[in-house]
């Protein structure tokens, strides 16, 4: 008798969703520090838009899932 149980898929924090109006912070891509005071405020298959809070500028890039996790 087999008692494993089949793989199931696994949630990490990569996978959930970020809506827009979220507070997160963005990881650097040359050191990979992570930079607090951002918000989401596009979300497309392409990735996300985020605006600076400090000054409310959008900054021009779409930013990948993996550079992105909310805020505590």
């Amino acid at each position: 008798m087999d008692d494993a149980v089949p793989p199931g898929p696994e949630t990490t924090a990569v996978d959930l969703r970020l809506d827009a109006g979220t507070t997160v912070e963005v990881q650097c891509r040359f050191d990979q520090r992570w930079s607090g005071g951002f918000t989401v405020v596009d979300v497309t298959d392409e990735g996300y838009r985020i605006r600076r809070q400090s000054d409310g500028s959008v900054l021009p890039a779409w930013f990948p899932r993996e550079q992105l996790r909310p805020s505590c």
